[in-house]
Formats: structure tokens, C-alpha cells, sequence
């Protein structure tokens, strides 16, 4: 995994085109580095608002984390549009 200076990260992984796959991403302040704590903080309270943004107690502390998902590998043609 890369992450630019922003924050903003890229994940490349291998595949099987014709299956579909589900996709869930979690930030938890607590687990990282220093260095990531020192951009977001120590509970997340450098956290940019963002409409994923989840509230839970840690150790009796509030955290900010972040949490997304999705799906990945809907045939052309095939998905919520239709």
C-alpha cells in the first residue's frame, strides 16, 4: 500500500474478473504509527469530516475512525443504476 502526504492511499491487488468481490476499509487511530497519529491524531480528532465518520469507545476513550465499503466486479451493464 502507498500513501501520498494527504493521506490519500492506493491498494493494488490481483483478482478474478469474473467474480464479484466485497471490499471493507477501517481507519482506527489507535493501531497506527506515531507518524500517522501525529496527521490525525492520537483519536482521530484531526479527521477531516467525512460522511463515514464512526464515534466508538476505546479504553474508555471517544475515537473518530473511519469505515467504507463496497462491491467490485459487477459484470458492464449489471448494478444499482438499472
Amino acid at each position: 500500500m502507498e500513501v501520498d502526504e494527504q493521506g490519500n492511499f492506493t491498494l493494488e491487488i490481483e483478482r478474478e474478473e469474473d467474480k464479484l468481490y466485497s471490499i471493507s476499509v477501517e481507519f482506527n487511530p489507535e493501531i497506527q504509527s506515531d507518524a500517522v497519529k501525529e496527521v490525525y491524531g492520537a483519536r482521530g480528532e484531526k479527521i477531516v469530516i467525512a460522511s463515514n465518520l464512526e464515534r466508538y469507545e476505546h479504553n474508555g476513550e471517544t475515537m473518530i475512525g473511519v469505515k467504507a465499503s463496497s462491491y467490485i466486479g459487477f459484470p458492464p451493464g449489471w448494478g444499482f443504476l438499472e
